[in-house]
């Protein structure tokens, strides 16, 4: 509904998704495989060169320790900003979930160099006990020197 009837979605997940798309109106493509490998990226570089948005809603497989955890996270959200950087068009966004940690702070950062706007947000549906936060980022433009 938010994409348009003239709107276009890819998706990338690591298993085969299988989804209802009726009533959708956008072209959508699904693709099955990992998105930090150059190989996907190419793939999704031949459904459009640039893109409006980037979001990533990856989550590694956790391993209860904490710092691991969003380490993973961390890479994750990482390859989510290198793919941002290398499609997004100008004034474009990003959204990612992250696991907070001690290097949460370095990625607002990173982000800040390519965003007008970022921010944290926590969605109702994550538990409040949860270290799981979105970064949103808005207004994006070329490398801040």
């Amino acid at each position: 509904k938010t994409v348009g009837r003239k709107g276009m979605i890819v998706g990338v997940d690591l298993k085969k998704t299988s989804l209802d798309l009726t009533g959708i109106g956008a072209s959508v493509t699904l693709l099955t495989g990992d998105m930090t490998s150059a190989a996907m990226m190419d793939r999704v570089k031949e459904c459009a060169p640039v893109y409006d948005v980037v979001l990533c809603d990856a989550a590694p497989k956790t391993s209860g320790n904490k710092f691991s955890d969003h380490q993973k996270s961390l890479a994750l959200c990482r390859s989510a900003l290198d793919v941002a950087t290398s499609m997004l068009q100008t004034g474009g966004a990003m959204y990612c979930k992250i696991f907070q940690g001690e290097d949460f702070e370095e990625f607002l950062k990173e982000m800040k160099a390519f965003f007008t706007k970022v921010k944290p947000v926590k969605p109702k549906s994550s538990r409040p006990e949860s270290r799981e936060v979105f970064l949103l980022g808005l207004g994006f433009h070329q490398k801040t020197p």
